[in-house]
């Protein structure tokens, strides 16, 4: 039913307000407000720092002469949801709305100016009793038709046409109304190489009118998406892309307008227009927008990057999206030129990154006329070159440290490289040299000399070294050389002034309390692992630890250091523990027991088998819950009896238990406790271990084939012959359980891959013979939580001469294969290939062409 704002006086106060009012509160009842010289309607007089309040019911009449129209527009909306609103009506009589704002529209709302038909517009403000907001603040004035029904013209910033702008309507201020029924299209000439950035602003578009950009499918072409804005619809601000076949439409219907829209536009070049870059830190990016839009289609952009002399480039991707064939391609310039990587579609970025050989890097991106991505951000800074030359390095007691290169254990040293260090402290003194890191390939070497280049020997080593060698007097020099072909991620090494003294006495056994359950053991008097006080030579120690009934001896590593010719030197700490005997009776009504005293802390002894039994008084039940419990094997176990040993079962708990919550509760004043550990601790294979001669046997760990090997190891082997010496392999058993343990062979060091063999296959070699003089075993083992159920490993008998099969043992292996490793000459290209001499391997499982 129509009903009229000549009703509502009948029962409202009628506040009139004809006179010019900046702001209008909500005071309830209608409010008849002038329009001609503008002004501003709010929930309440604290809009958008308090509440308005509930039960609000308001009108404001906003006015102007015959003639003219109402313009209104919100600047603040905050309403509550989901009843609170603002309802604008055309006219008097609230059956004509214009359009109805509520709290869907709060969040980012951008308002359009909303425009009445004639000279009157109503507002209405309602909330309900329930929860209120920060309300809503809206400005109006007064406004007229459209002279005309003309669009807006194509202005040009100048007379090269690469700029300019195009508007809705003739004399557009963002204020004057485009007229009713319009229908516009504007096109801009195809520039090869460029594309349109076209910057959409103040858009104000009235109920059912719209305005479109049409391109094609960007993913295809490149830019942005198409976009269409309909009804009542504002946009601040918004950036596009478009080729030069773009079409941008406007169409207005007869119902309501609004004040239009504003589109500024540029040529922009495909490539960015910045490609020299000279500062130490930078950016290269596909194109403007990257990650937003497309980039453009059979474009190909190039980036010089130059560093200056004696420094290189590293880059990293933070972003990567190519379409389909397109591609970004980085060189090494200058004399060295050759490829650093060709990055093309599913690549994912990775903080690593990459790093030059020369000073200078050139970046291509090259796309097609097929699918295209967001592009690419690439970052980019200078650090130091590698080593070079000759440097003087002075040791202090402090100590300091030389390093390869920049990156140290994250990037690659170069190829070519021949560095020197000459290290010198006071007369009299010494130097000891102390390896952190080392990971060099085996032609690339690292020696130490007594003394400048060309005295005695220290070291010299490639592939991996743990340790620490002292001179003989007070200077030493380091020299790292290395090849053309692989490469590594070098060495650090700190170094240390020492005194030119050694000690010559043994180092004792420190207990540390009058218990002597616990204690150090040092190699020499005064042994400090900070300052790296040297052993005197010809040194030779012995150790004897007593046995204790009922105790075990846990030892572990602390600081391990031995120089060349050296049989061991360690610092080792060991403590003893109690451990479980027999049957041990329990008689108190509460109480507390444990697998062995430093349980929770330090592991259980092998092959424990004990019984607890607890009485309680009579009448009375045993109620037990564990407070730890923590045992890994599948071999390990604790068994419940409701009673004596060998009554009813309570419960069987492996290494899957581990509700600390559960109680377990007897039937009669009796409870019987029993262990199974078969085997907790057995030892473990060295982290590296280097094989040069000879024959023999290797293995996972100590007990192979009859007890699992532990989580979390990695070990590697180095068999290492004379040039033209073969070396020979038989992997006489094999058990891995888990896809991540495995256990690899290479050709040489560790950069050519002969097979990898992973727990749960079916089928591998088991024989291997390589042409080369260099073998490296790898075996690792899973970190998985909840994996226990560990295989029982390996074994690998070897011979490191001229006979290609090394000595074999009867073991039976079903599922395994014999494979042999051909290695053909350095001087040609080589591929290597693992052939299958039975028909449980299959080629297409062990055969792998490798370059080298």
């Amino acid at each position: 039913r129509k009903t009229t704002l000549a009703a509502w006086l009948r029962c409202l106060c009628l506040v009139d307000l004809s006179a010019k009012v900046r702001q209008s509160n909500c005071l309830g009842g209608l409010q008849r407000l002038s329009a001609e010289a503008g002004g501003e309607i709010a929930s309440h007089s604290g809009v958008g720092t308090t509440n308005y309040s509930s039960n609000s019911q308001c009108y404001w009449q906003l006015d102007v002469p015959p003639g003219k129209r109402v313009i209104v527009w919100f600047t603040y909306m905050d309403l509550e949801s989901p009843n609170d609103r603002v309802t604008l009506y055309d006219g008097l009589t609230t059956s004509s709305e214009i359009a109805v704002v509520s709290a869907t529209d709060s969040v980012g709302y951008e308002s359009p100016k909303f425009v009445s038909s004639a000279n009157i517009l109503t507002v209405n403000f309602y909330s309900n009793s329930q929860y209120v907001r920060k309300g809503f603040r809206l400005e109006y004035k007064a406004t007229v038709s459209a002279n005309s029904s003309a669009c807006g013209p194509v202005t040009f910033d100048d007379a090269s046409n690469s700029s300019g702008m195009i508007v809705s309507h003739p004399g557009y201020d963002q204020h004057s109304l485009y007229s009713a029924s319009m229908s516009c299209s504007w096109t801009l000439p195809s520039v090869s190489g460029k594309f349109y950035q076209l910057y959409v602003g103040n858009v104000s578009l009235g109920n059912g009118d719209c305005l479109s950009v049409y391109q094609g499918t960007a993913s295809v072409t490149g830019g942005s998406s198409n976009v269409n804005l309909c009804g009542w619809k504002a946009v601040t601000g918004m950036a596009l892309q478009v080729d030069g076949n773009f079409i941008i439409r406007f169409s207005s219907n007869g119902a309501y307008e609004s004040t239009g829209f504003q589109i500024k536009f540029e040529l922009v070049n495909y490539c960015p227009d910045n490609r020299n870059l000279t500062n130490s830190t930078g950016e290269v990016v596909s194109h403007s927008g990257v990650g937003e839009y497309y980039y453009w289609n059979n474009a190909q952009c190039v980036w010089y990057i130059t560093a200056p002399p004696g420094q290189q480039v590293w880059f990293w991707f933070s972003y990567f999206n190519l379409g389909y064939n397109d591609y970004v391609s980085a060189r090494n310039m200058g004399e060295s030129s050759s490829t650093i990587s060709t990055l093309s579609r599913g690549y994912s970025p990775s903080p690593s990154g990459f790093q030059s050989a020369t000073r200078a890097v050139s970046v291509t991106f090259t796309t097609n006329s097929r699918d295209s991505g967001l592009g690419f951000r690439l970052h980019y800074n200078f650090t130091q070159l590698y080593c070079y030359g000759f440097e003087n390095v002075t040791a202090t007691k402090t100590g300091s440290q030389i390093r390869s290169h920049y990156g140290v254990g994250s990037r690659y040293y170069l190829n070519n490289m021949s560095c020197y260090w000459h290290i010198r402290v006071p007369v009299g003194q010494r130097i000891a040299f102390r390896f952190t890191y080392f990971n060099t390939r085996t032609n690339d070497r690292v020696t130490v000399f007594d003394g400048s280049n060309g005295s005695a020997v220290l070291l010299s080593t490639s592939g991996s070294f743990n340790g620490a060698i002292i001179s003989s007097a007070n200077t030493a020099t380091v020299w790292f050389n290395t090849d053309s072909v692989n490469r590594g991620y070098g060495f650090a090494v700190w170094l240390q002034e020492i005194d030119n003294t050694a000690n010559n006495t043994c180092g004792t056994i420190s207990y540390a309390n009058s218990s002597n359950v616990s204690g150090v053991i040092e190699s020499h008097k005064g042994y400090n692992a900070t300052s790296m006080s040297a052993y005197a030579p010809n040194l030779a120690c012995l150790w004897t630890l007593p046995k204790r009934p009922g105790f075990y001896i846990y030892l572990f590593i602390e600081t391990y250091g031995i120089g060349m010719g050296d049989c061991l030197k360690m610092v080792t700490k060991f403590f003893s523990t109690a451990i479980c005997q027999g049957t041990e009776l329990l008689t108190n009504d509460t109480g507390e027991l444990a697998s062995h005293s430093s349980a929770g802390i330090m592991g259980f002894l092998i092959n424990s088998d004990c019984y607890w039994v607890i009485r309680v008084s009579p009448s009375k039940r045993v109620v037990a819950r564990f407070t730890f419990f923590n045992i890994t094997s599948r071999y390990e176990s604790v068994t419940l009896y409701d009673g004596a040993y060998g009554s009813t079962v309570l419960a069987t708990l492996s290494s899957s238990f581990s509700d600390t919550t559960r109680d377990f509760i007897t039937t009669e004043n009796v409870l019987t406790f029993k262990d199974d550990m078969l085997c907790k601790f057995t030892s473990v294979c060295e982290k590296y271990k280097l094989i040069t001669g000879g024959s023999g046997e290797i293995s996972s760990h100590q007990d192979a084939g009859a007890l699992p090997y532990i989580s979390g190891v990695s070990c590697k082997w180095q068999f290492v012959g004379k040039p033209g010496i073969q070396i020979s392999a038989n992997l006489i058993y094999l058990n891995l359980t888990s896809n991540y343990d495995s256990i690899a062979f290479y050709k040489g060091s560790d950069d050519i891959t002969l097979v990898t063999i992973r727990g749960g296959a079916s089928t591998w070699p088991k024989k291997f013979v390589t042409l080369s003089n260099i073998l490296t075993v790898v075996f690792i083992t899973g970190n998985v939580a909840g994996n226990n159920t560990n295989g029982l490993g390996f074994r690998l008998q070897y011979s490191v001469g001229d006979s290609v099969e090394p000595a074999t043992t009867s073991s039976k292996q079903t599922s395994s294969s014999t494979a042999r490793a051909v290695v053909s000459s350095p001087s040609s290209p080589a591929t290597t290939k693992i052939v299958s001499d039975t028909s449980f391997a299959p080629e297409s499982t062990t055969t792998g062409k490798l370059s080298q």
